[in-house]
């Protein structure tokens, strides 16, 4: 059942305090409704009434995330951090790496889409229910002529093998269709819309 979070009146806050607030309070409800939304979460709209954001994956069964669509509701802090641990947990990834992947939706004006070409770094995925394994990849992305980045994507299962056959394959290469974030590198490159490998030659 989806509970409405309260608001309340906050007595004036301490220079600490209000620095725990601020460092917290920096992933905003937009952005982190728009990471999960690039990762294959899909909004429960019934819970939009609430002033809620609920979305359910089909990846993991029986598992919902759940956050204020208001960053006054009291709880907020609290919703945030405890969806960012179970990204972490089912990504298999840092804490510390979801809360910069979510931040980057702030600047996703400056944010570039097209199809790259590149090859496969490091693969971090994890294994799913279904026994197959998804998730976090690193490439290494021309962008342009004399300039290589490298970046982070997550992958589906099926996107996941084709990179696993990349990165164990000599002078193989994959081609990716995605939005590829302004920050520091690894970048993060989201909404994917096709991935595959193929051999130079």
């Amino acid at each position: 059942m989806v509970t409405p979070f309260s608001r309340v009146t906050q007595a004036p806050q301490s220079k600490g305090e209000q620095d725990v607030t601020t460092t917290k309070n920096r992933i905003g409800p937009t952005s982190l409704r728009n990471y999960l939304e690039s990762q294959g979460w899909s909004l429960v709209s019934e819970a939009l009434v609430d002033r809620l954001y609920v979305l359910d994956n089909e990846r993991f069964p029986r598992r919902q995330l759940t956050c204020p669509m208001d960053t006054s509701y009291t709880d907020y802090t609290e919703s945030i951090d405890v969806v960012i641990d179970k990204l972490a947990e089912m990504m298999g990834l840092d804490k510390q790496t979801v809360e910069a992947e979510i931040g980057d939706f702030r600047d996703e004006h400056l944010q570039k889409e097209g199809v790259f070409v590149g090859s496969v770094e490091v693969l971090e995925g994890a294994m799913g229910q279904d026994g197959r394994r998804f998730g976090a990849v690193v490439l290494s992305l021309k962008i342009a002529e004399g300039e290589v980045v490298r970046a982070r994507a997550t992958l589906t299962a099926e996107d996941y093998m084709r990179a696993h056959d990349a990165h164990m394959k000599p002078a193989a290469y994959i081609r990716v269709a995605g939005r590829l974030g302004p920050e520091r590198q690894p970048k993060l490159l989201t909404r994917v819309t096709s991935f595959e490998a193929f051999t130079a030659g």
